[in-house]
Protein backbone atom coordinates (compact mmCIF):
# COMPACT_ATOMS: atom_id res chain seq x y z
CA UNK A 1 0.00 0.00 0.00
CA UNK A 2 1.40 3.39 -0.87
CA UNK A 3 0.52 6.97 -0.07
CA UNK A 4 -1.52 8.88 -2.61
CA UNK A 5 0.05 12.30 -3.15
CA UNK A 6 -2.43 13.70 -5.67
CA UNK A 7 -5.26 15.99 -4.67
CA UNK A 8 -8.26 13.91 -3.66
CA UNK A 9 -11.74 15.38 -3.91
CA UNK A 10 -13.90 12.65 -2.51
CA UNK A 11 -16.24 11.28 0.12
CA UNK A 12 -14.74 8.97 2.74
CA UNK A 13 -16.39 5.58 3.15
CA UNK A 14 -16.11 2.51 5.28
CA UNK A 15 -17.85 -0.64 4.04
CA UNK A 16 -21.24 -0.76 2.33
CA UNK A 17 -24.59 -2.10 3.56
CA UNK A 18 -25.84 -2.74 0.02
CA UNK A 19 -23.02 -5.28 -0.32
CA UNK A 20 -23.65 -7.00 3.00
CA UNK A 21 -21.63 -4.92 5.48
CA UNK A 22 -22.06 -1.89 7.74
CA UNK A 23 -21.75 1.44 5.91
CA UNK A 24 -20.92 4.96 7.07
CA UNK A 25 -20.69 7.99 4.80
CA UNK A 26 -18.29 10.05 6.84
CA UNK A 27 -17.86 13.25 4.86
CA UNK A 28 -16.65 14.89 1.67
CA UNK A 29 -13.67 17.06 1.04
CA UNK A 30 -10.26 17.24 -0.57
CA UNK A 31 -6.78 16.14 0.30
CA UNK A 32 -3.85 17.87 -1.34
CA UNK A 33 -0.38 16.46 -1.86
CA UNK A 34 2.83 18.43 -2.12
CA UNK A 35 3.06 20.50 -5.26
CA UNK A 36 -0.52 19.76 -6.31
CA UNK A 37 -3.19 22.26 -7.28
CA UNK A 38 -6.43 21.90 -5.30
CA UNK A 39 -9.43 20.55 -7.21
CA UNK A 40 -12.92 21.97 -6.78
CA UNK A 41 -14.10 20.69 -3.40
CA UNK A 42 -17.17 18.47 -3.23
CA UNK A 43 -20.13 19.60 -1.10
CA UNK A 44 -19.11 18.60 2.41
CA UNK A 45 -21.05 16.65 5.00
CA UNK A 46 -18.95 17.40 8.03
CA UNK A 47 -18.47 14.98 10.93
CA UNK A 48 -20.10 15.86 14.23
CA UNK A 49 -17.05 15.31 16.43
CA UNK A 50 -13.62 16.87 16.44
CA UNK A 51 -11.87 13.69 15.41
CA UNK A 52 -13.80 10.78 13.86
CA UNK A 53 -11.75 7.59 13.65
CA UNK A 54 -12.28 5.71 10.36
CA UNK A 55 -9.62 3.04 10.79
CA UNK A 56 -5.90 2.62 11.33
CA UNK A 57 -4.11 5.83 10.37
CA UNK A 58 -7.31 7.59 9.26
CA UNK A 59 -9.18 10.54 10.74
CA UNK A 60 -11.35 13.49 9.79
CA UNK A 61 -11.00 16.80 11.61
CA UNK A 62 -14.22 18.74 11.98
CA UNK A 63 -14.59 21.65 9.59
CA UNK A 64 -11.71 20.59 7.38
CA UNK A 65 -13.21 17.75 5.36
CA UNK A 66 -9.65 16.48 4.93
CA UNK A 67 -8.46 12.93 5.37
CA UNK A 68 -5.07 11.73 6.55
CA UNK A 69 -4.48 8.09 5.64
CA UNK A 70 -2.44 5.67 3.63
CA UNK A 71 -4.72 5.25 0.64
CA UNK A 72 -5.35 2.00 -1.18
CA UNK A 73 -4.59 2.12 -4.89
CA UNK A 74 -4.77 -1.60 -5.67
CA UNK A 75 -7.85 -3.78 -5.27
CA UNK A 76 -8.97 -7.41 -5.35
CA UNK A 77 -9.96 -9.14 -8.58
CA UNK A 78 -13.55 -9.47 -9.84
CA UNK A 79 -13.30 -13.14 -10.75
CA UNK A 80 -16.67 -14.35 -9.39
CA UNK A 81 -19.71 -12.24 -8.46
CA UNK A 82 -23.37 -11.58 -9.18
CA UNK A 83 -24.82 -8.06 -9.16
CA UNK A 84 -28.16 -6.34 -9.66
CA UNK A 85 -28.24 -3.54 -12.21
CA UNK A 86 -30.19 -0.29 -11.92
CA UNK A 87 -32.55 -1.49 -14.66
CA UNK A 88 -33.34 -4.75 -12.88
CA UNK A 89 -31.01 -7.07 -14.78
CA UNK A 90 -28.16 -9.28 -13.59
CA UNK A 91 -24.48 -8.63 -14.22
CA UNK A 92 -21.73 -11.18 -13.53
CA UNK A 93 -18.08 -11.83 -14.29
CA UNK A 94 -19.22 -13.30 -17.62
CA UNK A 95 -20.21 -9.79 -18.73
CA UNK A 96 -16.64 -8.62 -18.13
CA UNK A 97 -15.47 -11.21 -20.66
CA UNK A 98 -17.31 -9.29 -23.41
CA UNK A 99 -14.61 -6.57 -23.40
CA UNK A 100 -10.84 -6.53 -23.25
CA UNK A 101 -10.99 -3.84 -20.56
CA UNK A 102 -13.77 -2.78 -18.22
CA UNK A 103 -13.55 0.49 -16.30
CA UNK A 104 -15.42 0.28 -12.98
CA UNK A 105 -16.17 3.53 -11.19
CA UNK A 106 -17.57 3.52 -7.63
CA UNK A 107 -19.71 6.47 -6.55
CA UNK A 108 -22.39 7.71 -4.14
CA UNK A 109 -25.54 9.78 -4.67
CA UNK A 110 -24.48 12.11 -1.86
CA UNK A 111 -21.10 12.86 -3.43
CA UNK A 112 -21.15 15.97 -5.60
CA UNK A 113 -17.67 15.22 -6.94
CA UNK A 114 -18.90 11.78 -8.04
CA UNK A 115 -21.81 13.16 -10.04
CA UNK A 116 -19.67 15.82 -11.70
CA UNK A 117 -17.09 13.22 -12.68
CA UNK A 118 -19.73 10.76 -13.95
CA UNK A 119 -21.00 13.44 -16.31
CA UNK A 120 -17.53 13.67 -17.83
CA UNK A 121 -17.18 9.88 -17.86
CA UNK A 122 -20.46 9.70 -19.77
CA UNK A 123 -18.98 11.89 -22.49
CA UNK A 124 -15.77 9.86 -22.62
CA UNK A 125 -17.75 6.64 -22.80
CA UNK A 126 -19.26 7.64 -26.13
CA UNK A 127 -15.78 7.84 -27.70
CA UNK A 128 -14.52 4.43 -26.56
CA UNK A 129 -14.05 1.44 -28.90
CA UNK A 130 -16.22 -1.67 -28.53
CA UNK A 131 -13.52 -3.60 -26.67
CA UNK A 132 -13.61 -1.13 -23.76
CA UNK A 133 -16.69 -0.86 -21.55
CA UNK A 134 -17.53 1.33 -18.57
CA UNK A 135 -19.73 0.31 -15.65
CA UNK A 136 -20.56 2.24 -12.51
CA UNK A 137 -21.28 0.95 -9.02
CA UNK A 138 -23.53 2.89 -6.63
CA UNK A 139 -22.03 2.39 -3.17
CA UNK A 140 -25.01 3.73 -1.18
CA UNK A 141 -26.47 1.51 1.53
CA UNK A 142 -30.03 2.62 0.72
CA UNK A 143 -31.68 4.21 -2.31
CA UNK A 144 -35.28 4.80 -3.32
CA UNK A 145 -36.71 2.84 -6.24
CA UNK A 146 -35.52 4.35 -9.51
CA UNK A 147 -33.28 6.90 -7.80
CA UNK A 148 -30.02 5.47 -9.11
CA UNK A 149 -31.33 5.07 -12.65
CA UNK A 150 -32.60 8.68 -12.60
CA UNK A 151 -29.25 9.96 -11.35
CA UNK A 152 -27.48 8.21 -14.22
CA UNK A 153 -30.01 9.64 -16.68
CA UNK A 154 -29.38 13.13 -15.27
CA UNK A 155 -25.61 12.88 -15.87
CA UNK A 156 -26.04 11.17 -19.25
CA UNK A 157 -24.35 7.91 -18.26
CA UNK A 158 -25.51 5.17 -20.62
CA UNK A 159 -23.42 2.26 -19.37
CA UNK A 160 -24.39 -0.45 -16.90
CA UNK A 161 -24.84 0.65 -13.28
CA UNK A 162 -24.74 -1.85 -10.42
CA UNK A 163 -26.72 -1.27 -7.22
CA UNK A 164 -25.75 -4.32 -5.18
CA UNK A 165 -23.68 -7.45 -5.47
CA UNK A 166 -21.95 -10.38 -3.81
CA UNK A 167 -18.75 -12.39 -4.10
CA UNK A 168 -15.69 -10.55 -5.34
CA UNK A 169 -17.65 -7.36 -6.00
CA UNK A 170 -18.52 -7.13 -2.34
CA UNK A 171 -14.86 -7.71 -1.49
CA UNK A 172 -13.76 -4.82 -3.69
CA UNK A 173 -16.42 -2.49 -2.28
CA UNK A 174 -15.20 -3.30 1.24
CA UNK A 175 -11.75 -2.07 0.17
CA UNK A 176 -13.01 1.29 -1.15
CA UNK A 177 -11.98 4.18 1.11
CA UNK A 178 -13.23 7.08 -0.97
CA UNK A 179 -15.76 7.72 -3.71
CA UNK A 180 -15.31 8.26 -6.51
CA UNK A 181 -12.77 5.49 -7.03
CA UNK A 182 -12.16 3.98 -10.46
CA UNK A 183 -10.42 0.71 -11.30
CA UNK A 184 -9.74 -1.23 -14.50
CA UNK A 185 -10.16 -4.99 -14.95
CA UNK A 186 -9.35 -7.28 -17.85
CA UNK A 187 -11.67 -9.83 -19.47
CA UNK A 188 -11.07 -12.29 -16.61
CA UNK A 189 -11.86 -9.72 -13.91
CA UNK A 190 -8.22 -9.23 -12.90
CA UNK A 191 -7.54 -5.69 -11.72
CA UNK A 192 -4.88 -3.96 -13.79
CA UNK A 193 -3.19 -0.60 -13.59
CA UNK A 194 -3.32 1.91 -10.73
CA UNK A 195 -6.73 2.95 -9.46
CA UNK A 196 -7.89 6.55 -9.70
CA UNK A 197 -8.79 7.48 -6.10
CA UNK A 198 -10.92 10.57 -5.74
CA UNK A 199 -12.31 12.77 -8.49
CA UNK A 200 -10.03 13.00 -11.49
CA UNK A 201 -8.70 16.43 -12.37
CA UNK A 202 -8.76 15.46 -16.06
CA UNK A 203 -11.12 12.55 -16.83
CA UNK A 204 -10.12 12.22 -20.50
CA UNK A 205 -6.40 12.13 -19.74
CA UNK A 206 -6.38 10.02 -16.58
CA UNK A 207 -9.04 7.52 -17.65
CA UNK A 208 -7.36 7.11 -21.04
CA UNK A 209 -4.05 6.43 -19.29
CA UNK A 210 -5.70 3.78 -17.12
CA UNK A 211 -7.44 2.21 -20.13
CA UNK A 212 -4.22 2.13 -22.16
CA UNK A 213 -2.30 0.63 -19.28
CA UNK A 214 -4.87 -2.17 -19.16
CA UNK A 215 -4.96 -2.59 -22.95
CA UNK A 216 -1.17 -2.86 -23.04
CA UNK A 217 -1.25 -5.69 -20.52
CA UNK A 218 -3.90 -7.39 -22.66
CA UNK A 219 -1.70 -7.04 -25.77
CA UNK A 220 -4.20 -4.69 -27.45
CA UNK A 221 -3.78 -1.39 -29.27
CA UNK A 222 -4.06 1.81 -27.21
CA UNK A 223 -6.74 4.42 -27.68
CA UNK A 224 -6.35 8.16 -28.15
CA UNK A 225 -7.56 10.53 -25.47
CA UNK A 226 -10.88 12.20 -26.27
CA UNK A 227 -10.54 15.85 -27.18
Amino acid sequence: MKNVTNTITACALTTILAFGSLATLSGCGSKQGAGQTPAAQAPASQPTTNDVELGPGQHISEGEGAYETEDRTTFSNLATFTAKTADGKTFTQDDLAKADVTIVTFWSLGCGACMEELSQVASLQKTLPSNVQVISVCADDYTMDGEVAQAMKDVGFEGTTLESGDGDLRNVVSEIQYVPTTIAVDSTGKTVGTAIVGASGDVNKEFTQLINEALKQAGKDPINAAS
